[in-house]
């Protein structure tokens, strides 16, 4: 949306002005899951803290690797294997 204003009775006269605003809508929310896409090049191992990543211990894992992969959840105990 643009406009124009005016701010009266300054010290150098009336100033004119052109304005410009933006109306967002409302945010659109997105699905949490507890899943996680992992693609992987040249790494043997890694480690995803949980919390952080905010899922769970019980987290879908989707790798993707260039070879074998061993990712470990601390304070899960889980490590889970990849192709």
């Amino acid at each position: 949306m643009y406009g124009v204003g005016s701010v009266p009775n300054g010290n150098l006269g009336t100033l004119t002005f052109t304005k410009q605003a933006k109306t967002w809508g409302a945010p659109i929310g997105a699905m949490r899951g507890d899943e996680i896409d992992l693609t992987a090049t040249n790494i043997k191992s890694l480690s995803i803290n949980v919390s952080r990543a905010r899922v769970d211990c019980n987290v879908n894992l989707k790798i993707t690797s260039d070879g074998p992969i061993a990712v470990t959840l601390p304070g899960c105990n889980r490590i889970v294997h990849g192709p």
